[in-house]
């Protein structure tokens, strides 16, 4: 099933990524595109009730070990590390 969605998608992340190579005007807009992402504490203060609450459903959930359950728990994990990682957004694609 990924990789039928995969399929489906590609071209049109390629067709992206070209046209924001190719065209001047969206590489110039793309080099000056930065977004760094906000530090820490920042995430841990505007989602701190939340986080009161993520902590124990994340270890409830990693003990049950459904599929629903372990897709969250990657999907959350790979958000997290994805906040952070090195990519502007138009030439990620």
């Amino acid at each position: 099933m990924v990789v039928v969605a995969g399929a489906i998608t590609l071209p049109l992340a390629a067709y992206t990524f070209w046209i924001t190579q190719a065209d001047p005007v969206l590489r110039g807009w793309t080099a000056q595109n930065l977004t760094p992402s906000p530090p820490v504490w920042d995430y841990v203060l505007g989602y701190g009730l939340v986080l009161v609450l993520v902590v124990p459903g994340a270890v409830v959930a990693a003990r049950r070990r459904s599929d629903v359950d372990l897709f969250l728990l990657a999907w959350a994990g790979v958000t997290a590390l994805l906040l952070y990682a090195p990519f502007a957004p138009a030439a990620s694609l």
